[in-house]
């Protein structure tokens, strides 16, 4: 299987000025994935929660969302 990857001009010549290029992007493509095991985890701990009936009062959201000029619609 081919993969062609097209990258910002700063990033292509950021590769070329590297020793290991393909390390530059196995490191990438493992930040990636870590940071989606990390938003799965958080997304399955707040389901968890929900389940058991926790949850943020609606005065406290309310207050959140006015704190930054959001009204509701």
């Amino acid at each position: 299987m081919d993969f062609t990857v097209h990258l910002p001009e700063k990033l292509g010549s950021e590769l070329q000025t590297r020793p290991d290029p393909n390390r530059f992007v196995v490191e990438a493509v493992e930040r990636a994935l870590e940071l989606d095991k990390w938003q799965l985890e958080q997304i399955d701990r707040g389901i968890e929660a929900a389940n058991r009936g926790e949850f943020v009062p609606e005065s406290q959201v309310r207050a959140f969302f006015n704190k930054w000029g959001i009204n509701e619609a």
